[in-house]
C-alpha cells in the first residue's frame, strides 16, 4: 500500500538531535522514522472523546459506588474541600 507523504521542516535544538542521531543509529532507523513514529504515539493519545462517548462512560459508572455520605449529592462541594484538608 502507497501512503502519501508531506515533507515538512522542524526546529530541533542541538542536544535533541543528537540524541535522535544516537537513537537512530543504535536502532539502525532513520532520524525521520523515529520522528514519524513519535508523533503517531502522539497523536494515538490526544485523540478527542466524542460528546456521546463522554456521556456513554459517565452513565456507565453511575450506581457502581457507595458513601455513607447521606448528603453527598446536595453538599459535593463541602465535602471536596474538606477532602482538599482546606
Amino acid at each position: 500500500m502507497l501512503h502519501s507523504v508531506i515533507r515538512t521542516q522542524i526546529q530541533l535544538s542541538d542536544a535533541q538531535s543528537e540524541r535522535l542521531k544516537r537513537l537512530a543509529a543504535a536502532e539502525g532507523k532513520s532520524v525521520a522514522e523515529l520522528i514519524r513514529r513519535s508523533v503517531e504515539e502522539y497523536l494515538k493519545t490526544r485523540r478527542p472523546v466524542p460528546p456521546a462517548e463522554m456521556r456513554r462512560r459517565a452513565l456507565e459508572v453511575v450506581g457502581r459506588f457507595r458513601s455513607d455520605v447521606t448528603d453527598l449529592g446536595t453538599d459535593h462541594d463541602r465535602h471536596f474541600t474538606e477532602s482538599l484538608g482546606d
